[in-house]
């Protein structure tokens, strides 16, 4: 211990007496921290700066129009991204973009076709096409912008897919609106005639009544003669009625055929958007295959998915609601012959539940990294083929089926209402008669006997087919037709507008949250400065003893080293105070944080100066060579498992890998197991090389005499 304290007050001793060294001593202590702090400045917020990189927007689209209306989804996706401050957006022509992408003015290029919103609204038609944007980047003049661009085209791209689906839902909702306008229009008509038929149906049975006792009262016939002709105009005017009302129901059936053929292709658009919706999940879920290796990507492709289960549970409501107006149908109309479709509906709503489970299943693996999320993924992908091209089928198929049985339907109740229209024009031919016949008084009892008998064989059948049109209309009032209308006028999506657009909110949680990048890369910068330090050290203070007092080697050790040893510690707590006091970096404890790097910067001052001490020269090159690995090894920047497998695997014996995992639980909050997992591995190396230093110096010094003499005689060193 003596001779330890005597190396230690000699060097004192020299370093007080020479301003020279006084000054390195004083560069030695603040050059790490200049590295440090310079570093963590210069990396504080880069991405809160996005707003300043160009990307250049070219729109091309020349619009289309839906129903006789202009539609321009191009110029409604520029008005949404000036409000947006993600990426310096600019908008040119397309020359202009070109130019400035290859001269590096613009980072990117984003360009909308010609055709655009006519691919959008084909989803409206059965030719559906898939609308699609040029993402353009220029990729040599920056490594990382690429990246911001593409994540800015990713936004692009969910703000033009808001924009899409709220402009089809107000398509769609403008169509059932005036759909069902026209058949608000018409039900109430329809009751008025069921009222109307009604009351000739009672009319028409006194009226009967009436000429049956005029039948029975012969003897009176004078009278009744009267009282008939006083009815007559009645029974004229409920003819007239009658066959008015009749006609406004050929009329409405001729306008509910129409109406059919609004809404029915509304189930066809209906079920081509769930193919287009499966079609998309499955393109989504490809390209999940490929990123899904990037654990960046993992809160995109969980967010992602939670918007394809939403958009899977909204066509599978589609799809259940169809499937139960179909099966109410079909019940009531047995010769409709729908039951192939029901159960192809039954299958298809089946196989969409089992993509939702499935989906839900690829974001808990996801989540949990666990390796059956690859394997899952090409299942849904397969899955959702097969049902966008069920769903496709469908929709080729079943309006026409619906349509055939409908109409059929409706045929019956035409030919009823014809029926009834040739008996009404008969009633009418005859009264005349009847009034004329009463009227001269020309004909005898028996020709007005016979003439009341034509009458009253014709009422019953009037009756009868009074009887069945009322019954027709309580069918098409009460039963599935108007039923399936209402459900399928229900499946409005534009009323929802709002929540299709954006139908997941994220809600950010953060656990040990840090204020930026820059904070959040303070441990790496912080702990690389140290080691830095170290080396400078050992590059420029000795190792070694002067003089010709003989010590023994373990004094020259831990003698040398103590200077070496508070200078890292100083060097440790400038750099550390520096980043709170200086910098503003706000660590969870700051006893804490200062302590781990001082507690480091000694580990890293005692292994460092131990391979010099006992390897000379060739320890400094193993200091450099371990600065080198610890920089791309110890996941300071990348997480670890970003790096090649050798990286990885040397990860957990790495002084870096333990300092800055310390020094990130002392900033963002401490987790006490790992913090001291991290202590206790970093105390090991002053044992190892307080190992090497005792054991190895005064043999390893022996041996490598001569290579060292050999290096000094080639004056390229100290």
């Amino acid at each position: 211990m003596k001779g330890i304290l005597e190396i230690l007050r000699t060097d004192f001793k020299k370093l007080r007496g020479n301003y020279a060294a006084i000054i390195i001593i004083f560069a030695l202590a603040l050059l790490p921290s200049m590295y440090a702090w310079f570093n963590i400045i210069a990396s504080w917020d880069p991405y809160g700066n996005t707003g300043q990189i160009k990307v250049a927007v070219v729109n091309e689209d020349s619009g289309t129009t839906f129903q006789d209306k202009p539609y321009n989804i191009g110029e409604e996706v520029i008005a949404k991204l000036k409000t947006n401050d993600q990426l310096d957006w600019q908008f040119v022509d397309k020359s202009d973009a070109d130019s400035g992408l290859n001269t590096g003015e613009y980072y990117a290029m984003i360009t909308l076709p010609t055709n655009f919103s006519k691919d959008v609204l084909s989803v409206t038609t059965d030719a559906v096409q898939q609308a699609r944007i040029t993402y353009t980047s220029n990729d040599k003049l920056n490594a990382i912008a690429p990246k911001i661009t593409e994540k800015g085209a990713t936004s692009l791209q969910s703000q033009i897919n808001e924009t899409i689906i709220g402009t089809i839902s107000q398509v769609l909702l403008e169509a059932a609106q005036f759909t069902g306008e026209e058949l608000q229009g018409a039900i109430p008509k329809l009751e008025q005639a069921q009222t109307t038929i009604q009351e000739i149906q009672t009319t028409i049975t006194q009226a009967t009544s009436t000429l049956t006792s005029a039948q029975q009262a012969a003897e009176y016939i004078h009278p009744v003669l009267v009282d008939v002709q006083q009815q007559l105009p009645n029974i004229t005017n409920l003819v007239e009625q009658a066959q008015s009302t009749a006609n406004s129901i050929s009329q409405f059936l001729k306008q509910l055929n129409s109406v059919y053929d609004t809404v029915l292709p509304e189930i066809t658009t209906s079920l081509q958007l769930v193919s287009t919706w499966t079609n998309d999940v499955a393109d989504l879920l490809e390209k999940i295959q490929t990123d899904i290796t990037n654990p960046d990507n993992k809160a995109i492709i969980v967010e992602s998915i939670d918007g394809m289960i939403v958009k899977i549970q909204t066509a599978q409501s589609f799809v259940t609601t169809l499937q139960n107006a179909l099966t109410t149908l079909q019940t009531q109309h047995p010769n409709l012959q729908l039951t192939e479709r029901i159960q192809q509906l039954a299958d298809l709503n089946q196989q969409l539940s089992a993509v939702s489970t499935k989906l839900s299943a690829v974001r808990e693996a996801i989540i949990t990294d666990s390796p059956t999320a690859q394997t899952l993924l090409g299942e849904l992908v397969e899955m959702s083929r097969q049902i966008a091209t069920t769903a496709k089928t469908l929709a080729d198929v079943l309006p026409n089926e619906v349509f055939t049985g409908l109409t059929s339907i409706t045929a019956d109740l035409q030919t009823t209402v014809d029926q009834v229209i040739v008996a009404l024009n008969g009633v009418h031919e005859v009264l005349p008669q009847v009034d004329q016949a009463i009227q001269a008084s020309i004909l005898t009892l028996e020709q007005a006997e016979i003439t009341m008998d034509d009458v009253q064989k014709i009422i019953p059948d009037v009756q009868e087919m009074l009887t069945n049109v009322q019954t027709g209309l309580s069918k098409v009032l009460n039963g599935s037709a108007i039923d399936l209308l209402d459900q399928i006028l229900s499946l409005n999506i534009g009323s929802q507008i709002e929540f299709l657009e954006q139908p997941v909110v994220i809600d950010n949680e953060t656990l040990y949250p840090v204020a930026n990048y820059g904070t959040a890369m303070t441990p790496f910068y912080s702990i690389l400065s140290l080691w830095v330090g170290c080396l400078l050290m050992v590059s420029i203070l000795s190792v070694d003893k002067h003089g010709e007092h003989d010590y023994k080697p373990y004094q020259v050790f831990f003698g040398k080293y103590a200077i070496f040893g508070m200078l890292a510690m100083i060097q440790a707590f400038i750099v550390m105070a520096g980043d709170i006091w200086i910098l503003n970096v706000q660590p969870a404890s700051i006893p804490l944080f200062i302590g781990v790097g001082v507690f480091s910067s000694f580990v890293f001052s005692f292994f460092v100066y131990t391979c010099v001490s006992v390897f000379g020269a060739v320890g400094k090159v193993i200091g450099i060579l371990l600065l080198v690995l610890q920089i791309a090894g110890s996941g300071g920047t990348f997480p670890i498992q970003l790096t090649p497998e050798f990286f990885q695997s040397i990860y957990p014996f790495l002084p870096f890998t333990h300092a800055i995992g310390a020094t990130r639980e002392a900033l963002g909050g401490v987790v006490w197991p790992v913090f001291w997992y991290h202590i206790l591995i970093l105390s090991s190396y002053i044992g190892m090389t307080l190992l090497i230093g005792l054991a190895l110096k005064k043999p390893l010094n022996k041996l490598l005499a001569p290579f060292v003499h050999k290096f000094h005689e080639s004056e390229l060193g100290e």
